[in-house]
């Protein structure tokens, strides 16, 4: 797990992991309203999966927040990169509730 010296790993990589398709969470009929973001911690593989998924700022609707990760944990990446090599790497992102 990173820590807070390292800005969550980013010491370990000059390109941090970035999501390869869209990080829009599907809403599912359990979320009422625009839930705020969930923002997590995903270590990416070197080979782009995820794998591991940890709450760093919960939204503001735990099933939004449980989608999140469920979704965070099937997504893939463009890993991080050092010099020029892809690397596992953590990354803190924002998942935002796709549009209705």
């Amino acid at each position: 797990m990173p820590g807070p010296g390292n800005r969550f790993g980013r010491a370990c990589y000059d390109k941090p992991p970035l999501p390869a398709e869209s990080a829009r969470v599907p809403l599912s009929d359990q979320v009422q309203g625009i839930p705020s973001a969930a923002v997590l911690l995903v270590k990416v593989s070197a080979d782009g999966r995820t794998l591991i998924v940890q709450p760093n700022t919960p939204s503001n609707d735990a099933a939004f927040q449980s989608l999140a990760i469920a979704f965070a944990k099937n997504l893939k990446w463009r890993p991080a990169v050092k010099n020029g090599v892809p690397v596992e790497g953590w990354t803190q992102f924002a998942f935002y509730p796709a549009e209705h």
